[in-house]
């Protein structure tokens, strides 16, 4: 071997070395109900990709250090807002409370329907008595 090869290599190893090591980013998902359906993307883009369900850890691919967009759905519960967090080195957990959506009670126009039965029913009977004292 060369010494320009020895030297190569001695320079190579060196570099690598001095190089950090890219530590891999993940995403952890939970919601509470668990089953939830996860969507996330990086912020600004604008495709979600669904990976699956809650309670689950994603590896993101790309450098450290870059801001996440996450939501969820399940059925029968209103849609938190979207949580938006900067995922570094290790794990970054996104944590979701789901409330219940509620089905909304429909207000009728009328108490019920006695009253424009009583109504129609009292107005006929002030008729009849009305046209009964004036024949007598």
């Amino acid at each position: 071997m060369k010494v320009s090869s020895k030297i190569m290599i001695i320079v190579c190893v060196c570099l690598l070395a001095c190089v950090p090591a890219v530590s891999a980013s993940n995403l952890k998902v939970e919601s509470d109900p668990p089953g939830a359906q996860v969507f996330y993307k990086v912020s600004g883009d604008s495709a979600y990709t669904n990976p699956g369900v809650t309670n689950l850890t994603i590896a993101v691919p790309g450098t450290p250090n870059i801001n996440y967009d996450v939501y969820v759905t399940l059925d029968g519960y209103i849609t938190p807002p979207v949580q938006t967090q900067l995922v570094g080195a290790g794990t970054t957990t996104f944590v979701f409370g789901l409330v219940a959506a509620t089905p909304a009670i429909p207000t009728p126009e009328f108490p019920s329907m006695a009253l424009p039965v009583g109504l129609v029913v009292g107005l006929l009977g002030a008729v009849l008595f009305m046209k009964s004292t004036k024949e007598n």
